[in-house]
């Protein structure tokens, strides 16, 4: 006569012995691997800065060294200067064109724009169009908005000037920066602790912490990447940022443009 054996079975102990070490095993597991998954995300924001930076270089060389503009605004004035603006979000009409496409959903002059809003097509094409295969590009993986880095406009940074007086002018062009991670849409006058209008600089000292994280937006595991003028990506702490990331020292000029009401 043969006698069956009964399937062990777990006790209560045990089931709660295997769910706490797979809950242990999930909490030390999770954030390598969120780790990893934002470290990709971060060097395809890097190649796409890098591919944005030799589209800047392309456009230079084709208007005789002159660097791309952020934005033009022919409706502004007939000297059509952006910089007059009082608030940089709003848009000037419909012939404005940024650097970078944008969707402006054919707002009239003087609405705001909403940088941030996911999904957008772009209806305007940027300036620097012509030199890039794709839009996607404009858009960093890990910022949902219409445009995830931002140009310079610091007053007497590189944009706008020809490249021979910003090299001149630099003492180190590496450490220039032109394009970086920002939340705020495709260029940034950047938040400086005495102001952000250009007419309320220079001396321009970044801001950091809380204040400085939509214009220095630390995406990338608590920092960001950076476009610099010599075409080399690096990630950056905002932090460590000074005077001398955003223009060659002594160029900035001594008047600025009046505002425009």
């Amino acid at each position: 006569m043969t006698t069956r054996r009964k399937h062990p079975a777990f006790t209560l102990i045990e089931l709660l012995v295997v769910i706490a070490i797979i809950a242990i095993l999930v909490a030390i597991l999770f954030p390598v691997f969120a780790r990893a998954r934002e470290a990709a995300r971060a060097a395809k924001c890097r190649s796409s800065l890098r591919q944005l930076g030799t589209a800047l270089g392309m456009y230079r060389e084709d208007y005789d060294g002159m660097n791309c503009l952020f934005r033009v605004c022919p409706e502004v004035g007939p000297d059509g200067n952006c910089l007059r603006l009082r608030e940089q979000g709003r848009t000037t009409g419909r012939t404005e064109q940024w650097w970078a496409p944008m969707d402006t959903g054919g707002a009239p002059a003087g609405t705001l724009l909403n940088f941030r809003e996911p999904g957008r097509t772009p209806d305007r094409p940027g300036l620097v169009d012509p030199y890039v295969r794709s839009a996607e590009l404009f858009r960093c993986p890990s910022f949902p908005g219409q445009v995830g880095y931002g140009m310079t406009f610091v007053w007497g940074g590189p944009m706008g000037r020809s490249d021979a007086e910003v090299v001149a002018g630099a003492t180190n062009p590496s450490d220039l920066l032109f394009l970086w991670d920002h939340d705020n849409g495709p260029s940034c006058g950047g938040a400086s602790v005495d102001g952000y209008l250009p007419h309320q600089r220079p001396p321009f000292s970044p801001v950091t912490g809380r204040d400085a994280e939509a214009h220095y937006s630390p995406r990338h595991l608590n920092g960001m990447n950076a476009l610099y003028y010599d075409n080399h990506v690096a990630w950056r702490q905002p932090s460590t940022l000074r005077d001398s990331n955003f223009r060659p020292t002594g160029t900035a000029p001594a008047a600025v443009p009046p505002l425009a009401p």
